[in-house]
């Protein structure tokens, strides 16, 4: 498997391009082939899109690459389960050599659901993107030795349809918790894209650097 920053600096001019795959419901391998057909670098599998039960982001990566042989990342949201059950499944996910993850906070379930479901949100994203830097020195949340470092690259999102100078704010502050891509919601108006990159600007004093898909 391959990191994504590192897939990019060995693609040069052509464009590095990830699909997002929403997980099914069902239990056979027949949306395997739709994988196959897809021309891409990287899948980018979902965590539950609708709130809805879905096979667990990080499994289905792992069947996808040993299947299909194409690079994926995972993704993973803290709105679900506390600090034990996230570093367990990060560690997980690389024990089955698992490289790329995203991390988002996962939208909110409304009022009709409150009483089936709560959420936990033992930590906030960036909470988790610097924990998953220091499991990737080899600690775990309580300061613990893990046998290994995990070594993953950790990846966020960006959102330009909200307010544009806020988004900026928070993505320098991803950056600051360790996110070394970044992958955006639709944008349907380039305009917005400049006016982000200069609130970020204005926000840190530098350039975003870290990759933008």
């Amino acid at each position: 498997m391959t990191k994504v920053v590192n897939a990019l600096e060995n693609r040069k001019s052509k464009p590095l391009i990830i699909s997002d795959f929403s997980p099914p419901k069902t239990l056979k391998l027949d949306f395997l082939n739709d994988v196959r057909t897809l021309d891409v670098d990287f899948i980018f599998v979902a965590y539950n899109p609708g709130r809805s039960v879905r096979i667990e982001s990080s499994v289905l990566a792992y069947v996808i690459f040993q299947e299909t042989g194409k690079e994926v990342i995972f993704s993973m949201v803290t709105r679900d389960m506390n600090k034990l059950a996230l570093q367990s499944h990060l560690l997980g996910a690389r024990f089955l050599g698992l490289e790329n993850v995203v991390i988002a906070g996962g939208d909110s379930f409304g009022k009709s659901e409150s009483s089936l479901i709560k959420s936990v949100n033992d930590y906030k994203p960036t909470e988790l993107m610097r924990a998953v830097q220091s499991m990737n020195l080899g600690k775990d949340f309580r300061g613990r030795d893990l046998s290994d470092p995990i070594d993953i690259c950790v990846g966020a999102t960006i959102d330009l349809g909200r307010d544009i100078y806020q988004e900026a704010f928070l993505t320098y502050q991803k950056v600051r918790s360790g996110a070394q891509f970044f992958i955006t919601q639709p944008i349907f108006y380039p305009s917005q894209i400049s006016e982000f990159l200069e609130a970020y600007w204005e926000i840190s004093g530098t350039n975003l650097i870290e990759p933008v898909f």
